[in-house]
């Protein structure tokens, strides 16, 4: 199984205390199933919320969950953007 970054940005960040982990997934599922693993159900809450890419491609343009990870990708978890 493939070696990946998971990285995390603003709120997520604060959350997690940290931007950024390591994890052997083959497929965006595993890699959020690795992230619940490491901060639970209550961190997962707010990823559902999210935008996930794939280094810079959006998932909801690949496979979604199912989309395949290789050796060294990075997924991204960007929150919601708020203000006005």
């Amino acid at each position: 199984m493939p070696e990946i970054k998971v990285r995390f940005y603003t709120t997520l960040r604060k959350s997690a205390g940290t931007d950024e982990i390591v994890c052997r997934a083959g497929s965006v599922r595993e890699a959020l199933d690795c992230v619940n693993t490491q901060f639970g159900n209550e961190f997962m809450k707010n990823v559902k919320c999210c935008q996930v890419f794939v280094n810079s491609d959006n998932v909801i343009h690949l496979r979604g969950p199912r989309t395949r990870l290789k050796q060294d990708d990075t997924v991204h978890i960007f929150p919601p953007a708020g203000g006005g």
